[in-house]
Formats: structure tokens, C-alpha cells, sequence
């Protein structure tokens, strides 16, 4: 469908706005089914186009005066077509969507999932993690089937996470993937059966919220062009003897691909940190200032402009041109020992780092107390298996997602909870060297025996996180068999 359609395909006709609108109830669209009430069936594949990539001032004023319950500048267009779609329904008609199933997670979509619930009948939702139905995507999708009229709270859910077999008959795949979905909320549209909605919400009781913990959350770099301010360890070579100097803003780093649970694997890489918040004058630094000219300093600029050979200069900032792209006022925070863990991973992954090392914006690090005791749970089966995947990602796994996550706060001064403390303490201490020595050795026969350790040191981390939660062997079939 093309830009000028889907624009006026949403919005009203008002020739103040410029957009080639589409009257649906006018002599050129639909006028007798609108007349009669509306359509009895939409379908359709809307477009996935964010919000915030309508720059002009007449598509902003075109959402405003459309007044969407649905919108939220951070939203995306398709989450404007549901709501358009149930509009041009009659009563008790259907729409069936496929779209990005981001909506049912993300922070953006919570307009649209209230306005799901206080206006339509949801009757089926089937989300496709990790099953991609369109080969050329770059998203999971879903699809919903909505019914124009009151909230039954019927709702059937199903979770399609791996391909479907040709040779199953797909009516008795649906009977065994029905799971109820009585309790949809504008924060809660995750499939999960009832038992592992039971199970979370316990461990939701028995823990307390990361945001109330004495930590703190925070994304890594931003650079905005890895490219320029990410080199190797050649690189960084020929810039240091070229002048000394430059080693003082020329730092280790890692990326969200060197991390895995208790162990990360340096690829010897470093960052330029010319971060805003650190005021470098770049003329003190004239090796690395011709080094990042080479990459040409109109694509270095944030000015959000497009080049004449069709490339485009770093986002819209105040920063000067050689500086990383957000301000990075937290940089002393990488100075410390903290948890780092994975963006972009079915787990969170998370390890614990002692030295002086920067990450990258596919990781999250972790400052603060009881480091050690909070980097089991961040590994643990259940947290991965059950609140992880029954979680809102509002923000992906980032401060709004893990700032909720519960964790069994323990009191020291109580000699029984002290011990149990020390002893995960103690265990991730052994896990942590069991990794790493099993990913140094080169000896086939170590290898197998520190993944021994390793697993068994694994399980005894997982059952006392059990314990702690207080799991019955019910509850931890369910933890164990979830993946």
C-alpha cells in the first residue's frame, strides 16, 4: 500500500492538513456499508512504520486531530490501523490482523491494549516468537482476532514458537495449544498457561523489586558510528605510538555477542571515549582526531542530515562531531565491579566483570550491593523460564523491564538467611571460576571436567533460588519443563 494511501486511509479529510485522504463513507469509498453500519469482516497486514519517522508538522497535527485512544508518539502506525479497523467495522463484526507482535510488550503499546479491552471482544491471539511467517522480516509477529462489541474476557491464546508440521492436522494443533486468557489487562497480553500465571505471581509475592534494591541500572554506549569509535587492538597499537596520549581515552570494551551466563570472552576491542559528559578537547588528541576526520566529519556530525552520497550524518544532538552520541554522565560506573547481561538474547546472560571495561548498547550493566547473589537469580531457570517470558519487555530488557523483576530480599542479621546468602555467594564464586577456566583450557579431558562443574555447580545454584522462592516439586516440573 503506498505512503499516500495509508495516511489518508487513517486520518479525516481536511484540506488544511495536505494529505490525499480516503473518504470511506463518500461517493468514492464505501458509501452503502458505511450507510448499513460498517464492514462485517476487516483483514489485513498494515504497514510497520514507527511514529517518530513522520517528521512533519502536517502528519503530527493529522494524529492529533484524529484523536486515536491508541496512539503514543513512540508507537507505530500499525497500532493506529487496529484501531481504525474496529471503526469501520459494524457491531458484532470481526477484524483479523497480522502485525509486528511488539504491541503486546512493549512500552508503546499500552494505549493500544487498554483500548483493546475497554472496546472490543478479543476472541484469538496467536503470537509467533521466534516462528517467522514472513521470510523477508526482521520482526515476530501476531496475529489477533477482535470481535466489534463488549469484552467477554473469553479470550483463546496461542504461542507458535517453532514451525508448524504439514503433517499435523492444524485443528487438533490449535486444541493443543489453547491456552484461556481470562485476565488480559493494559499490562498483561503474554500466552502462558494458567499454572505458570500462578507460579509467577507467587514469586512476584515472595520478591522484592529490583528499583527497591540498592543498585543501579544502565544502558551501555551509544557511539552512534561503532565503526569510527570501536577499534582493534592493531589500531589501537598505531594510534598509541603514534602519540602516547591518545591511550587515555582509548578503553577496553565488550560487545553483547562476548557475554554468556558467569563468563565473558574479550575479542580485544576498544572505544574512543569521547564521551560529551567528559568535556575532551579533541585538539589535545590529534592521532585520534585524523583518525576519526578519515571517516569523513559531515557522517560524524549529529545533525540527522542526509549526505549527497546518500548516507546520513549521526542523529539530531548537541554533541560535537566527535563525540559518542549520548552524554555518557555515567561513566564512572564502568570503573566498578558490576553485572553486565545481553539486550539481544532468548536469556539474559548476565556475567560479573571486576575490571575497568566499557559495553556497548547491546548490554546492560548493574551497580551496587549483593552483586554475586543477584547474578544467580539473573541465570536461573526460573527467571528465565518463567518471569523473563511472562514479562511486559516494556523497553526490551532494559531498566523498565528488570527494575520489576522480584527477587527474595534476605535479612542478614538473621543467622538462617545469612548462611543461605553466603552460600550463593559462594557458589556463583566457584561457577564464575569453573567458566572460566573451562573456556581457557585447551585440553579436551579439563574441558569436559569443568563443564561437569560447571553443570552441577548449576544445579545446586538453581535449587536453592527454588528454595528461596519457596517451590513445591509441582512448581519446579513447571520451571524445568518450560523453555
Amino acid at each position: 500500500i503506498g505512503s499516500d494511501f495509508y495516511h489518508g486511509a487513517l486520518f479525516p479529510i481536511e484540506d488544511k492538513l495536505k494529505i490525499n485522504a480516503f473518504d470511506w463513507g463518500g461517493k468514492d469509498g464505501f458509501s452503502e456499508i458505511m450507510k448499513a453500519g460498517g464492514f462485517d469482516v476487516v483483514i489485513g497486514n498494515p504497514p510497520y512504520v514507527q511514529l517518530q519517522k513522520f517528521k512533519g508538522e502536517i502528519m503530527q497535527k493529522a494524529m492529533e486531530e484524529a484523536k486515536f485512544l491508541s496512539h503514543n508518539s513512540m508507537g507505530d502506525i500499525y497500532c493506529l490501523f487496529y484501531e481504525k479497523g474496529i471503526n469501520l467495522l459494524k457491531n458484532n463484526a470481526i477484524l483479523g490482523f497480522i502485525t509486528s507482535n511488539k504491541w503486546m510488550r512493549a512500552g508503546y503499546g499500552v494505549n493500544l491494549r487498554r483500548y483493546f479491552i475497554q472496546n472490543t471482544n478479543p476472541l484469538q491471539l496467536l503470537d509467533f516468537i521466534g516462528n517467522k511467517i514472513f521470510t523477508d522480516a526482521t520482526v515476530d509477529c501476531n496475529i489477533l482476532i477482535l470481535e466489534k462489541g463488549p469484552n467477554k474476557a473469553k479470550c483463546m491464546g496461542y504461542n507458535f514458537t517453532e514451525e508448524i508440521s504439514s503433517s499435523e492436522d492444524i485443528g487438533t494443533i490449535f486444541r493443543k495449544k489453547k491456552i484461556p486468557l481470562p485476565n488480559l489487562s493494559e499490562n498483561n497480553w503474554i500466552i502462558r498457561d494458567l499454572a505458570s500465571q500462578k507460579l509467577k505471581k507467587k514469586m512476584e509475592q515472595l520478591g522484592t523489586p529490583l528499583k527497591d534494591w540498592d543498585i543501579k541500572i544502565y544502558r551501555g554506549i551509544i557511539t552512534g558510528y561503532n565503526d569510527a569509535f570501536i577499534i582493534d587492538q592493531a589500531k589501537r597499537d598505531e594510534l598509541i605510538t603514534a602519540d602516547p596520549k591518545s591511550a587515555e581515552i582509548i578503553k577496553p570494551m565488550l560487545r553483547g555477542r562476548d557475554i554468556k551466563a558467569y563468563h565473558h570472552q574479550w575479542a580485544e576491542l576498544y572505544m574512543i571515549t569521547t564521551f560529551p559528559a567528559l568535556k575532551i578537547k579533541i585538539d589535545n588528541y590529534p592521532i585520534i582526531k585524523k583518525h576519526l576526520l578519515g571517516y569523513g566529519k559531515d557522517r560524524l556530525k549529529q545533525s540527522g542530515k542526509t549526505l549527497q552520497d546518500g548516507t546520513k550524518s549521526r542523529k539530531a544532538t548537541g554533541n560535537q562531531w566527535f563525540e559518542s552520541q549520548d552524554q555518557i554522565a555515567y561513566y564512572k560506573e564502568f570503573e566498578k565491579e558490576k553485572i553486565i547481561y545481553r539486550e539481544i538474547s532468548q536469556n539474559l546472560n548476565a556475567t560479573y566483570l571486576t575490571s575497568s571495561t566499557l559495553v556497548n548498547n547491546k548490554l546492560y550493566l548493574i551497580t551496587g550491593s549483593h552483586l554475586n547473589y543477584l547474578l544467580a537469580f539473573l541465570n536461573s531457570k526460573i527467571v528465565n523460564n518463567i518471569l523473563l517470558k511472562t514479562a511486559n519487555l516494556t523497553g526490551g530488557k532494559g531498566v523498565g523491564y528488570l527494575q520489576y523483576l522480584t527477587i527474595p530480599k534476605l535479612d542478614l542479621s538473621n543467622s538462617t538467611q545469612k548462611a543461605q546468602h553466603d552460600r550463593m555467594v559462594e557458589l556463583v564464586d566457584q561457577m564464575l571460576t569453573a567458566q572460566k577456566q573451562l573456556h581457557e583450557t585447551q585440553s579436551p579431558s579439563e574441558k569436559a571436567l569443568y563443564q561437569k562443574e560447571a553443570d552441577g555447580l548449576d544445579e545446586q545454584i538453581d535449587a536453592l533460588v527454588y528454595k528461596l522462592y519457596e517451590l513445591t516439586p509441582a512448581e519446579i516440573r513447571i520451571v524445568e519443563e518450560t523453555r
